[in-house]
This record gives structure tokens, sequence and C-alpha cells, in this order.
């Protein structure tokens, strides 16, 4: 009942949502988990470790109005790949991601479905440069470079990839990032892999603000049950915002929070 409500909402906010702001083919997506702690003697099913237990919450969240439109639960020791594969984009989405779930035969999945992807490359990656490009150090971009993954990795994906490298102006981090993307500015990598930081407010939010950290029931399907409500919760608010009186919102939301 609740994951039949919670779909019926969502297709009315996804309608008066607005887009994404970036000159994409298809649709933006973000991918990833959060980790929340739980009793082990109570919630048996989730076993994480010898004396902790542990649930996932795994979320594809869409960047137009930024919303999530797909929740898994499981327990904690489910690895995110293991979830991450069983999520749908269509043709010339784009998907974006951490090194979480680094996987080069997905990769190589993601790529003939025609789906684009963006995630920062691991330190144990190798990457071979066939093709050097022009980059704006002003703008932070110190490598971009065209070239195929090594290794073991270079079997499961033989495909042309990307390999982007940025230092952030404001925090002096670097970063590099894999793409599928070929011919798109070097900038505007980067841009996207920053704009994959609305999911973790999204979680953020979702624990701290929406007082899921007391568990009504125990049992598994009772605990995702409790988690679609709070996330009903928040697709709800932004249409009663819009048609409730004025002064009114402030009084809800001061209620439900």
């Amino acid at each position: 009942f609740y994951r039949d409500l919670f779909y019926g909402i969502l297709s009315t906010v996804k309608d008066r949502s607005p887009g994404h702001n970036f000159n994409l083919p298809g649709k933006l997506f973000s991918l990833d988990s959060t980790t929340i702690t739980l009793c082990q003697s109570l919630f048996k099913w989730a076993q994480f470790r010898t004396r902790k237990g542990g649930m996932k919450l795994h979320t594809l969240l869409d960047h137009d109005g930024y919303i999530p439109v797909v929740i898994r639960m499981t327990a904690a020791k489910v690895h995110d790949m293991v979830e991450g594969r069983k999520f749908h984009v269509n043709k010339d989405d784009t998907l974006l991601f951490d090194r979480g779930y680094f996987d080069s035969a997905w990769f190589y999945t993601l790529c003939q479905q025609g789906v684009f992807f963006v995630t920062r490359i691991k330190d144990n990656i190798g990457f071979e440069c066939t093709e050097r490009r022009q980059v704006n150090r002003k703008a932070g971009i110190r490598r971009d470079w065209i070239g195929y993954l090594t290794g073991t990795c270079a079997d499961a994906c033989p495909l042309k990839l990307r390999l982007v490298r940025f230092i952030d102006p404001k925090t002096g981090n670097e970063l590099e990032f894999l793409t599928n993307y070929l011919e798109l500015n070097a900038e505007v990598i980067a841009d996207l892999y920053r704009e994959r930081w609305p999911i973790e407010n999204f979680f953020m939010w979702h624990k701290q603000r929406l007082k899921n950290n007391i568990y009504l029931r125990t049992y598994k399907t009772g605990v995702l049950e409790q988690h679609l409500v709070a996330v009903i919760t928040s697709l709800l608010l932004p249409l009663i915002e819009h048609k409730a009186p004025p002064g009114a919102i402030t009084t809800l939301y001061s209620i439900v929070f």
C-alpha cells in the first residue's frame, strides 16, 4: 500500500518539478546509499557486524526537482554494487555515483545500454592514455585524457573512456573523474560530479529532520513502511505549500519537524 501510494504521489510531483540545469541528452540521476545503525538484538534481519546491526537505504535521485524516484532497503552488509545493478535508467540518461559503485563490467553494460555516467576513479586503477586534450587550468582542469582502463578492468570494459583531473579552487582537493562522455566540456564533467551532493543532503534531511530515529516496528517490512511514509511526507509538503493559505505552511512544517 505504502509503495503504491509513494509512486502515485511521485507521478504527480514529477509533473510539476523543474528540470536540471545541464544541457544533456536525457535525464540526470544520482545513485547512492546510506547506512542506518540498528540494535541487532531487536532487528535480527539487519545483521551487520558482530555486535552491531544496520540497514541501507539505496536511492536513485532524479535531479529534476531532486526527487527520490526509487528507494530500496537491505541489511547494511549488502554491497552497494549488488543493489546498484538493479537500478534502471533509460538510454541517453546520465548516472552519477561515487567509487562504491566502481565496477568495470557494469560500466561496459551502461555503455552498451547508451547510458552516460560520471564517477571517480580508484587510486589503484590503471588508465592508458591515447589522446591528450587541451585543458583550462584557470577552471581547475589539470588533465583531460581519452584512453582505456588497464589490467583486469580492460578485460571487463574494453571501451574508450575519459579521465579528467580537477583541482577544486575552493578546497584545493584533487579529484579524478572517469566518464564515457567523450565530447562534453571537461568543466561540465567536474560540475556534474559536484551535482551529486544533493543526494547526500537528501540522506541527511531524511535521517535528521524526518525523525526516523525511533521505529514503531522491528520487522523489515515495518521499517521500510516507516521510511516510505517519511519520503511520502517530503513529497507532499511542496504540493501542500502551493495550495496552503499564508502562514499555514509554517505551522505545518513546525508540526512535521
